[in-house]
Formats: C-alpha cells, structure tokens, sequence
C-alpha cells in the first residue's frame, strides 16, 4: 500500500504538472478578444517555468507566487485552486518531515503560447499551449493545453471541468 505521504506526492505531481493534459473546452461568450499584452504573457511564462522547476523543493511547494499562478475560479478535472494549493502544502509538509523522499520530478516548461482568446467581460480567456520536458533517464516532452484568464495578469483557470475525466 502506498503510504498517505507519497500519494500526496504522486496527486500533487499529477495535479501541478499536468494542470490540464487534455485539451480544453470553450467558455464565456464568442466574442473574440485580443490576446493579452505581450510583457503579461512573457511574465506568466518566466514565472510558470521558474515556479515548476522550484517544486523540487519544500520551499517551491509552499511558495505563494507559485499559488498566485492559479485564478481564483481555477477549475479543472475537479481541482480548485483550494485543492491544488493543500495538495502542494501537504506535499511540502512531507518534504520537512522526510527529505529523504524521492524528488519532485524535475521538469522544464517551454514554448507557452497563447491563441484563441475570448473577452468574456470578466477578462480575457486564452488557450494556453505548453511543453512540458522531463529529462531524467531520458528526454520526454509533452505539449499541453488548458485556458488561462488575464485579468490584472495572467493566471491559469484550467478546463472549468467539475469532472475528474
């Protein structure tokens, strides 16, 4: 049986790697809308990229930049924001207790893009498309999507999904 400690490792990775695997459908009205300002997307990116390369650490887990990436209405395959930020405390919690647990595994994030933006009234509403790179006995790289929404910046909001499929 897994221990409870290593599940929360294993849903937290699930959960703040994959943010959404699958592709993301609609939401808000059709209106089109122009994409968010260039240096938005550029600070999201850098911000993305350098807060999954810091959940190698219990420090990077629990780091509310890290949170901060997350819209408030966040959903996706039934994950609110509330749940992925107790997973990644619960995991960093682990991580104090017994640093001696395997690692988070070290990923890279490249090639964010955004497309298909819509103003929904409440801010822009994109399709995020990312690689995700894991190089540990081998290169595997997966690209992904899933929306984000800019408002005062630009945040992952996830498939808005209530279900775990």
């Amino acid at each position: 049986m897994t221990p409870p400690f290593l599940r929360a490792r294993q849903s937290a990775v699930a959960l703040a790697l994959s943010v959404s695997l699958a592709a993301c459908g609609g939401g808000g009205n059709d209106q089109a809308g122009s994409p968010p300002p260039s240096s938005a997307v550029s600070t999201f990116s850098a911000a993305l990229a350098s807060g999954v390369a810091a959940l190698s650490s219990a420090a990077g887990l629990a780091s509310a930049a890290f949170a901060d990436l997350f819209d408030a209405n966040f959903l996706d395959a039934a994950r609110t924001k509330s749940s992925v930020t107790a997973a990644l405390a619960a995991e960093a919690s682990a991580a104090q207790v017994s640093p001696d647990l395997p690692a988070f595994p070290q990923v890279g994030m490249s090639n964010v893009s955004l497309s298909d933006c819509t103003n929904t009234g409440d801010g822009i509403v994109c399709t995020m498309t990312a690689t995700v790179t894991n190089a540990d006995v081998d290169t595997t790289s997966v690209t992904f999507t899933t929306k984000v929404r800019y408002t005062d910046k630009v945040r992952l909001l996830g498939d808005q999904s209530a279900s775990e499929s």
